[in-house]
């Protein structure tokens, strides 16, 4: 679960040997140490995979509702369910079976409810949100013709990277004009723009005396030099209409404010259901929860427990398992009480047998290494409550009639004949720095030509050993913490900053003609913040000659 006081909207930062400096917000940054996943087990991670496999299907909500449907796709998943690194563990166990059951109903009645209210829109893996088809073909082809002319045009996007083989164009990029402390000039009263006073605190050497004459320290997390100019959005009291109320880094000239601003207005007023429902995901610890209690030996969940790895002292041969799983799913699909157990067939374990053999001993136990499903008694239920649930919104995460402060990024992907594979994003990324405190994202792909599957992968743990509810040795490593999302033409999707993500490889399909990727990203600053950050209201167009120093730099995730 993310560990931040939601209750009174409050979060504290503490500095060893300083004093703390606290901000009002509900929602949880990357880099203010408030988040604190747990990890997910190899039982987890398997209700989340086929949870989302199954709503990845046309018409899954019609089809969910048939048990039959059910079990096949179950019987198709769940073949490599219960091998993990060399190892087998027990997968879906009829509580297993049932709480998926009853999940996947959570998700069908609030996307059919969603559907009655005119929002085209559900849930993806935990904390993400998708919506095909939510932004109009008109729109859609004049937001094309008018990034046209931004492509080509000399010195547009020269600082874009290249990602692999692919060239990677950042045709709009907030990174590349930031507001400089002591040198950019606040519009307002005329004077140089400093640093905020809410992000620095006096140290304790520095106690006695007075605040003016001590030394400042900048809180980790933010950045000293300067900070990323968000542009102002406003939104009607209905959340049916937004006015850009100051220019976008990037498209400031009065062409492209006529050409641009109508159309991302049309765009993201679309976009508000989505962030909103990212907000309330946040707020309600979505994402880091876990379906079950997690992994038992995980420290950081009660670092003084007493329970400690244990042996199993059953196990079932993966034969039996098979056999005994299709009599489950027998019993499921006719929908009464399921009375088969793994148990049924499971035999004592005998951690020695090869010794036991080889001295001629009958222990009556089979071999831990025969091929064998461990069946371990500490295994921790499922509890219903944990399974997924809609996001809460009595904590008034409602965007409309607000002033948003957001940034606007365009990006395009050209694969071509000559370089037909793009390697993927070489590192986690989320965006900005706790000076712009950015928590949701909407990205929307609005082209995409001649080019395989794309998907954006998300993660939450990453690089951990552990052992997962006593399933694996202590020598295993930790089940896959990365989800993906699909990435396809005009579909948008949102999700929190909290969440480190990259782009996955893909390549040309006709490899006789080039292809590419294009995609508009709002960033979204926290909405609850009580500080005040620069924006495009306050600082004027910037030019070379005002900018003296490198961009503010994106903050990158775990490696």
């Amino acid at each position: 679960m993310l560990s931040y006081r939601a209750t009174n909207g409050y979060q504290t930062a503490r500095y060893n040997g300083g004093l703390c400096w606290s901000y009002y917000s509900f929602y949880p940054h990357p880099l203010d140490h408030s988040n604190a996943y747990t990890i997910h087990s190899y039982r987890d991670k398997n209700l989340r995979d086929f949870s989302s496999y199954v709503r990845r299907k046309n018409n899954w909500v019609a089809k969910s509702r048939d048990r039959r449907k059910f079990v096949k796709w179950l019987e198709k998943t769940r073949s490599n369910d219960y091998r993990q690194h060399c190892r087998y563990h027990l997968a879906w166990t009829p509580r297993d079976i049932e709480f998926a059951w009853r999940e996947l109903g959570n998700y069908r009645q609030y996307v059919e409810a969603l559907r009655e209210w005119g929002f085209a829109i559900e849930p993806d893996i935990d904390g993400v949100w998708r919506g095909d088809d939510i932004i109009s073909p008109k729109i859609k082809e004049e937001l094309i013709a008018a990034v046209a002319t931004l492509e080509g045009v000399p010195g547009r996007g020269e600082a874009s990277i290249s990602e692999g083989t692919g060239q990677v164009t950042d045709l709009v990029d907030p990174c590349q004009w930031p507001a400089v402390y002591g040198q950019a000039i606040d519009q307002r009263t005329g004077e140089l723009l400093q640093i905020p006073h809410s992000i620095w605190f006096y140290g304790t050497e520095y106690e006695n005396m007075h605040a003016e004459d001590s030394s400042r320290i900048i809180y980790d997390g933010y950045f000293s030099k300067g900070c990323l100019l968000a542009s102002e959005f406003i939104i009607s009291e209905a959340g049916d209409a937004t006015k850009i109320f100051s220019y976008i880094i990037g498209l400031d000239s009065p062409d492209q404010q006529r050409r641009f601003y109508p159309i991302l207005e049309n765009i993201f007023t679309k976009s508000i259901v989505l962030f909103e429902h990212v907000l309330g995901d946040l707020a309600c610890s979505r994402p880091g929860s876990t379906r079950d209690q997690g992994c038992i030996h995980d420290t950081r969940r009660d670092p003084d427990s007493e329970v400690k790895p244990q042996k199993a002292t059953m196990g079932i041969l993966v034969k039996d398992y098979l056999r005994k799983n299709r009599e489950i799913l027998a019993q499921f699909q006719n929908g009464g009480l399921i009375t088969a157990d793994y148990l049924d067939d499971a035999q004592p374990l005998c951690w020695r047998h090869r010794g036991c053999q080889n001295r001629g001993i009958d222990c009556g136990g089979i071999s831990h290494k025969s091929h064998v499903i461990q069946i371990h008694e500490s295994e921790i239920p499922l509890d219903l409550k944990h399974m997924w649930f809609p996001p809460n919104f009595s904590g008034g995460h409602n965007l409309r009639g607000r002033n948003l402060r957001v940034f606007v990024h365009f990006r395009n992907v050209e694969v071509t004949p000559e370089d037909p594979v793009f390697k993927g994003t070489a590192e986690w990324f989320i965006f900005g720095k706790l000076n712009e405190s950015v928590v949701a994202v909407v990205t929307y792909c609005y082209a995409q030509e001649n080019i395989t599957e794309v998907r954006l992968n998300f993660v939450t743990v990453h690089k951990r050993e552990f052992n997962a509810l006593c399933r694996c040795g202590r020598s295993d490593f930790a089940v896959d913490q990365s989800e993906s999302t699909i990435i396809k033409e005009n579909r948008v999707v949102a999700f929190p900053n909290l969440l480190p993500h990259k782009l996955e490889p893909f390549e040309i399909i006709d490899k006789t003609r080039g292809g590419h990727l294009k995609m508009l990203t709002f960033y979204l600053c926290d909405p609850s913040l009580a500080h005040e950050m620069p924006t495009t209201r306050i600082v004027a167009p910037q030019t070379l000659e005002t900018l003296s120093t490198p961009s503010v730099p994106r903050q990158n995730g775990p490696h």
